[in-house]
């Protein structure tokens, strides 16, 4: 089901607002982006921690980590110095060579299952990264463990699977999404076009600080990492909801 307009005006609304508010108390872009990124994700968190929804997600559990994951760029730039300050040397050249592999297989849902090609955050059937996860990751809840696994090995086989997901959450952090893209494409001018992680990963891990800087300009330092089959850009279906919502 998706949310009325009423309650999408709302929810993007006060993203608007909240996101300023932190541009204005926060005048360096980094430090506003991960605080932008922990009030998001403290966000979906509480939202997805409704008792009212059944879930059979749990540690151990990791068929969804060998799909394709759309994530932002600032998140994807954060999750890479986040690797950066937390990884030994010796760690961080092991997650380099699992992103090189995983960004040579073709971005789509089909060759990823196909090729059984793991997320390179996933070590010993868990994500490495738990806490610092993705939106993406956080707003993914099914209802079925058994489903999630037959569908892996399903695709495998070329076949698709359906899996019953829990889809208010995602729904709603597209919304809290929506209202954050807007203000920054319009307070500082940066690309807000979905990345693929692992493409992501190995762009921004070749100089994490680097990289970020450039995004934080204005420029688009992952672009190639950039989602080609999306239905239609970010930046214009942002701008289309902004309009339709008549948000300020």
């Amino acid at each position: 089901m998706q949310p009325d307009d009423d309650f999408s005006k709302t929810v993007i609304t006060q993203s608007v607002a909240l996101a300023r508010q932190v541009l204005k108390d926060k005048p360096n872009r980094l430090e506003a982006l991960l605080e932008l990124v922990r009030g998001r994700n403290a966000a979906i968190d509480s939202a997805s921690a409704n008792p009212g929804h059944r879930t059979e997600c749990g540690a151990g559990c990791f068929a969804c980590c060998h799909q394709l994951v759309a994530i932002e760029q600032g998140e994807a730039l954060l999750l890479a110095l986040y690797l950066q300050q937390s990884r030994s040397p010796e760690e961080l050249a092991e997650i380099k060579a699992r992103a090189d592999v995983v960004a040579r297989v073709p971005a789509t849902q089909g060759a990823r299952f196909k090729t059984v090609t793991a997320c390179p955050l996933l070590a010993d059937g868990r994500c490495s990264v738990y806490k610092a996860r993705p939106a993406a990751c956080r707003m993914t809840f099914s209802a079925s463990r058994l489903a999630c696994v037959t569908a892996l090995a399903a695709s495998n086989q070329g076949q698709y699977t359906p899996v019953p997901w829990f889809a208010p959450a995602g729904a709603y952090a597209a919304l809290i999404q929506v209202g954050i893209d807007h203000v920054l494409a319009q307070a500082w001018g940066v690309s807000t076009e979905k990345v693929e992680l692992a493409k992501a990963l190995h762009i921004a891990l070749a100089d994490p600080q680097q990289v970020t800087a450039d995004w934080l300009a204005g420029k688009d330092p992952l672009k190639d990492a950039k989602v080609a089959n999306a239905p239609a850009p970010n930046s214009q279906i942002v701008k289309k909801a902004i309009k339709r919502l008549r948000i300020k």
